[in-house]
């Protein structure tokens, strides 16, 4: 120890401040026990009395930063009040590592508001050299604040080029403590299964079409357990992290962090739970499966807003004081700015469409504004198309081969087996049959998604209003999303509505009935 009692003013109350930073390497060099037990050394070195309820002040955050820490903030309030005149810290660096917060620190020892600074880890004095000792502590300690701070953030860098992780927990893999690389969690279940194989299989189900809620019971019947490392808690699966997991690529070998992708597949021999083209099918599940569980589709959704607070307006159906059967209505759930039915919608929709005209010019129009999202739709659905094909042909190859094995096995298996293959090779037929509707639903947008001959055009634009007024709900909404950019509605009543090109040019406003040129 460097205190020297020698020629040192005694403050009235002194009070020790500790700080334990979370983002320093290591929790820092002193933990806050050993910071205490050697302050509370010094303290009593000199004979200072120190109340441990009222004399210790603590903070847990960096001090890389001004204004970070809030104890540290009253205590200095209560130095410039004069409640506080000495203060015992094991370095400078537990006092700032900032040179806002440094200079602060000087200034209040010139100014008299601090009388008395010790360290358990120096020696300071209160005249021109200590401060200037002192300052250029804050200095070093930015500097190697500053230091650490580039080489983690460098470090992280290049541990992500390597395809190491940052440490994000993945269910079904560790991290490597010695490499930084995700393993197989080869640890076993209650089930008697391995962890890496328990998970496999929750991916195998969601590829058969089982829901989120069977195979998170799947999983925690059979032991699947995450140990929390600082408590040792242990969690089970909920719906939540699996529809998180599902949706993260980083298991057919795509580690996203830091907003960048990193193909593991290319920086060491990681072992992926999925295929890239597995991992598309279950999305496009997904998909299919948020369009099939909603119990209600409203047409017009996402088109129709209110003028007084600009919300969306939600649908559903209900009777009137005077109705016999249910009607399907709109009202803003932010002001109540009342309800609209759906049919005074349908009608103006109707009129608008009926109103369309096309010819050449509009044509021409029409090309220009469809091209760009005719060609971006085409790309991604003909790169869906390739990784269902590709998905297609490995799920053929297992159902024949699946096919072959009970053939050839025929009298030389036992029954427990043979119902396991059977139910494999059943499991592959019916998922090579999703594959097979996919692929066709998926060439059928293909093909539709083409602009239109200009005959085809003009028939369409006929025939629009005809389509729209006797089409299913679905129909209703797809043509409504297609020409509707927006309708404006107040107390039930549509205020204005406003069209997608080229259909905006293509209306003859002089021909309406509902409103005119105010109204669209």
């Amino acid at each position: 120890m460097y205190d020297d009692p020698r020629n040192q003013e005694k403050a009235k109350r002194y009070v020790i401040y500790l700080r334990k930073s979370q983002d320093d390497p290591s929790r820092q060099i002193r933990s806050i026990g050993d910071q205490t037990r050697e302050c509370l050394e010094v303290a009593k070195r000199f004979d200072i009395k120190i109340d441990p309820k009222k004399d210790i002040i603590s903070d847990e955050r960096s001090a890389k930063r001004s204004g970070n820490r809030p104890n540290f903030t009253q205590m200095i309030k209560d130095i410039k009040k004069g409640k506080i005149d000495g203060l015992i810290a094991w370095a400078p660096d537990r006092l700032a590592r900032n040179m806002k917060e440094g200079g602060e620190i000087i200034d209040l020892l010139d100014e008299g508001y601090i009388v008395d600074l010790k360290f358990a880890s120096m020696y300071f004095t209160n005249d021109h050299a200590g401060k200037m000792s002192l300052g250029m502590s804050f200095v070093w300690a930015k500097q190697y604040s500053d230091k650490l701070s580039v080489d983690v953030k460098r470090g992280l860098s290049m541990a992500l080029k390597e395809g190491k992780s940052a440490g994000q927990y993945k269910p079904g893999y560790f991290r490597s403590n010695f490499t930084g690389y995700y393993e197989p969690d080869e640890s076993t279940t209650e089930s008697g299964m391995m962890m890496f194989e328990l998970v496999k299989n929750a991916w195998r189900k969601k590829l058969n079409g089982e829901s989120n809620a069977k195979i998170t019971r799947y999983l925690n019947e059979r032991g699947y357990r995450r140990v929390l490392k600082s408590t040792g808690e242990k969690q089970k699966m909920s719906e939540t992290k699996l529809s998180t997991m599902f949706d993260d690529s980083f298991y057919h070998g795509v580690l996203v962090q830091a907003g960048k992708e990193i193909d593991l597949n290319d920086r060491y021999e990681f072992i992926p739970m999925v295929s890239e083209e597995e991992f598309i099918a279950i999305k496009n599940l997904k998909k299919d499966h948020a369009r099939v569980d909603k119990k209600h589709s409203w047409p017009f959704k996402n088109i129709l807003i209110c003028e007084a607070c600009g919300n969306n307006l939600t649908g559903g159906a209900s009777k009137g004081p005077r109705e016999k059967v249910k009607a399907l209505r709109y009202w803003c759930t932010k002001c109540k700015g009342g309800t609209i039915r759906a049919k005074v919608i349908i009608e103006a929709i109707d009129e608008i469409l009926s109103n369309l005209k096309g010819g050449k010019e509009e044509y021409e129009l029409y090309k220009k504004e469809s091209s760009k999202f005719i060609e971006s739709k085409r790309k991604a659905l003909t790169k869906e198309l390739a990784a269902l094909k590709k998905l297609e042909r490995k799920t053929e190859r297992e159902y024949e081969k699946y096919i072959q094995t009970l053939a050839l096995r025929r009298s030389n298996i036992d029954q427990d087996e043979k119902k396991i293959l059977e139910k494999a090779k059943n499991n592959s037929k019916t998922q090579l049959e999703r594959y097979k509707d996919q692929i066709s639903k998926t060439k059928a947008e293909l093909n539709n998604n083409i602009q239109l001959t200009l005959e085809k055009f003009l028939n369409t634009i006929e025939s629009l209003s005809e389509s729209f007024l006797f089409g299913s709900a679905e129909t209703k909404d797809r043509i409504a999303q297609s020409v509707i950019l927006n309708t404006v509605i107040n107390k039930g009543e549509i205020i204005k509505i406003k069209l997608k090109e080229p259909f905006a040019t293509m209306l003859q406003k002089g021909n309406l009935k509902g409103g005119g040129p105010g109204w669209i």
